[in-house]
C-alpha cells in the first residue's frame, strides 16, 4: 500500500511538472513572478490587448502589476499589422490588428494577372490637381473587364505604372483582359471621396488604342512618363465651337471653353515647324557661338553656328 501511494505521488509529480512546462512553453518569454492577479477577480480585469504574452487566448492570461502603464500587459510579445489575408498588406507574422488599417484593391478594380501585358505609363492628375497616393488606376477592355489596377505612384509628380494585361487565350470562356487591338479605358479611384471618375480628353474620348504585348515593359504608344492626363470630377460637356481651337465639337452651342495651343506649338504640344528636329521650335531656336570674343556670343545657344568677329580696329 505504501508503494502504491509513493507511485502515485511520484505521477502526479510528473503530471505537474509536465503541465507546468507546457504552459510555461505556451506563455513564450513571459514568465510569471507571483504578484499576478488571475482573471476573474471582481476588482480588476485581466490583460485585453491582443497579441500581448499575457493576454487573451494565452495560457498566462491575467492582470500583472508589473505592466500597469499598459493595463497589465506585457507587449512585447505584440506584432502589429494587417490580419486579413485578403489584404494588399497581409502580415502572417502580426497577431494585433488594433493600430493599423488594411488596405485593400477597390471592388470595381479586381483583375486577373496573365501571362501577356503591357506597362502603360503617365501622370494622373484630378482637376489639375495631383492624385494622392492612396487613389488607384485601372484600365478596362472594351467588355467592361478591368485589365489591371495600381495604386498612383508619388514622386513630386502622381505617376501610373499601370500593367494592363492580356486575355488568356488558354481559357476561352473568360475574359481577362485585352484581345488585339481592342481599346481601353482608364478609371480613376478617388480615395478621399471613394468615387470612381472614367478619363475623357478635350473633345470627350475616352477610349485609348496601341495596347501592346511587351511582356510588361512599356508599351510603345505610352512609354512617355511626362504626358498629363487629368481626370475630371464633372461629365464631359461640349463647350467649344470653333474650329480653330483644340477642343473643338461639332455638337457645341458654345465658345465659353475654347483651348488653344500656345504659340508655336499644336494641341500636341508639338512644335509646329521644326527644321533640325531638336524639340525647339525655329522660332524659339537662339543661334549664336560659344566664343566670348564673337560678335554673335550667346550663353545658352540651341542652334550653334558660325562664329562673326569684328574687322580690326572695330568692336
Amino acid at each position: 500500500m505504501e508503494r502504491l501511494k509513493i507511485t502515485f505521488r511520484l505521477l502526479t509529480a510528473v503530471l505537474f511538472l509536465a503541465l507546468f512546462t507546457g504552459l510555461q512553453a505556451q506563455c513564450a518569454s513571459y514568465v510569471e513572478d507571483g504578484d499576478e492577479i488571475p482573471c476573474g477577480d471582481p476588482n480588476i480585469s485581466c490583460c485585453q490587448i491582443e497579441g500581448a504574452c499575457n493576454g487573451p487566448g494565452s495560457a498566462c492570461n491575467n492582470y500583472d502589476p508589473d505592466y500597469a502603464t499598459t493595463g497589465g500587459c506585457d507587449l512585447s510579445c505584440v506584432v502589429e499589422g494587417c490580419m486579413d489575408p485578403t489584404a494588399l498588406n497581409f502580415d502572417d507574422s502580426a497577431n494585433n490588428g488594433d493600430n493599423t488599417s488594411c488596405e485593400y484593391i477597390p471592388g470595381d478594380f479586381a483583375y486577373t494577372a496573365t501571362a501577356t501585358s503591357g506597362l502603360f505609363l503617365g501622370q494622373i492628375t484630378l482637376n489639375a490637381a495631383s492624385a494622392g497616393p492612396e487613389d488607384w488606376i485601372a484600365a478596362f477592355d472594351e467588355d467592361g473587364n478591368c485589365a489591371g489596377a495600381n495604386q498612383i505612384l508619388l514622386n513630386e509628380s502622381a505617376y501610373a505604372q499601370l500593367v494592363i494585361y492580356g486575355d488568356d487565350v488558354t481559357t476561352p470562356d473568360v475574359d481577362e483582359g485585352m484581345n488585339g487591338d481592342e481599346s481601353f479605358t482608364l478609371v480613376l479611384f478617388d480615395a478621399s471621396t471613394e468615387v470612381y471618375y472614367e478619363y475623357y480628353d478635350w473633345v470627350g474620348e475616352s477610349s485609348f488604342t496601341g495596347w501592346a504585348n511587351t511582356n510588361g515593359a512599356p508599351m510603345p504608344a505610352f512609354s512617355d512618363a511626362s504626358i498629363v492626363f487629368d481626370f475630371s470630377t464633372n461629365p464631359y460637356s461640349p463647350n467649344c465651337d470653333d474650329s480653330e481651337a483644340c477642343n473643338y465639337d461639332e455638337d457645341s452651342t458654345t465658345s465659353a471653353g475654347c483651348i488653344y495651343p500656345d504659340s508655336g506649338y499644336d494641341c500636341n504640344q508639338n512644335c509646329q515647324i521644326d527644321s533640325d528636329d531638336d524639340g525647339i521650335c525655329d522660332e524659339f531656336e537662339i543661334a549664336g557661338c560659344l566664343e566670348n570674343n564673337a560678335c554673335n556670343f550667346q550663353n545658352n545657344p540651341t542652334d550653334l553656328v558660325e562664329c562673326i568677329y569684328a574687322a580690326s580696329g572695330y568692336d
